[in-house]
């Protein structure tokens, strides 16, 4: 019998776009296809692995500043030595700057907290495993007496007009519906996002938790969960071959890509002629 199979609350933006990711991931979690199978190219020390690593590096350093007990021991000196090494080839191996950029990064995600943040109590990586619910998560920061919960993001590129990023909401969501389930307070949920490496600026979007939009979106979400464990993935999984391939780091994309499409076209012209453009009104003209 396959094993069971909980779905990670990060990764169920990334479902909403790709049917066919989720399809893969619980494949491979139930050993019904294996990595090796699938022919999946060597992952390690590409340009995702040093945003994530350096992604985790920001959250240790901001945690460590905010939180009061972790859910989930925080990273060992070890660990952060390893998580260094990679993360450093973004910034030309200079581990000065690393360690400047990780710190500069960290300072902003606490300036832009909730204005109330120092009175209250914050737990840091709090872990979300309720029974009866085929679903975990790790939240990043959770205040049990205000029913607040912050999730981090290191990104390159603010929001669009300042909102959420709508793959980060079903994220969101999880945790909010996993803190009821756990008897636990959700009343306001809230999206950081910090620019990672120059850490200029910070985008705080709060979620309140408790509108009626909010748990009708819960309800749909809910509702997806179940379908993700259920036997209609395999048969309804399709690929979404689209931007979002490589904007949410997809690691099957190059199996859509070599499978389904075409290969590179011809290319006529060249970009080195040095000749002036010419607009079509000047043409006409």
């Amino acid at each position: 019998m396959a094993k069971r199979w909980f779905p990670r609350s990060s990764s169920l933006g990334n479902y909403f776009s790709c049917l066919q990711r989720a399809a893969f991931d619980r494949a491979i979690h139930q050993g019904l296809v294996s990595v090796e199978d699938l022919g999946l190219p060597e992952q390690g020390g590409c340009h995702l692995f040093q945003l994530a690593d350096y992604g985790s590096l920001v959250h240790a350093a901001w945690q460590s500043k905010v939180a009061q007990s972790f859910g989930e021991a925080p990273p060992t000196a070890a660990k952060i030595t390893e998580l260094s090494a990679a993360a450093c080839r973004l910034t030309s191996d200079d581990f000065g700057f690393l360690t400047e950029s990780v710190e500069r990064a960290a300072l902003q995600a606490v300036e832009a907290m909730p204005s109330n943040w120092r009175d209250q109590t914050w737990v840091a990586e709090l872990i979300c495993k309720p029974k009866g619910v085929q679903l975990t998560g790790h939240i990043d920061l959770y205040c049990g007496e205000t029913g607040q919960f912050i999730d981090l993001k290191t990104t390159g590129r603010k929001p669009d007009h300042n909102r959420a990023k709508p793959t980060h909401l079903y994220q969101l969501a999880a945790y909010s519906i996993l803190l009821k389930r756990m008897g636990l307070k959700a009343n306001t949920g809230y999206l950081l996002y910090v620019e990672s490496v120059r850490a200029r600026w910070a985008v705080l979007c709060e979620i309140d938790c408790t509108s009626e939009a909010w748990l009708e979106f819960e309800a749909h979400c809910e509702a997806f969960f179940k379908y993700l464990t259920s036997a209609a993935l395999f048969k309804q999984a399709r690929p979404n071959i689209g931007a979002h391939c490589t904007s949410q780091f997809c690691p099957y994309t190059s199996i859509c890509r070599d499978k389904y499409l075409p290969g590179p076209g011809q290319v006529f012209g060249s970009l080195d002629n040095k000749a002036p453009l010419r607009t079509n009104m000047e043409t006409t003209l």
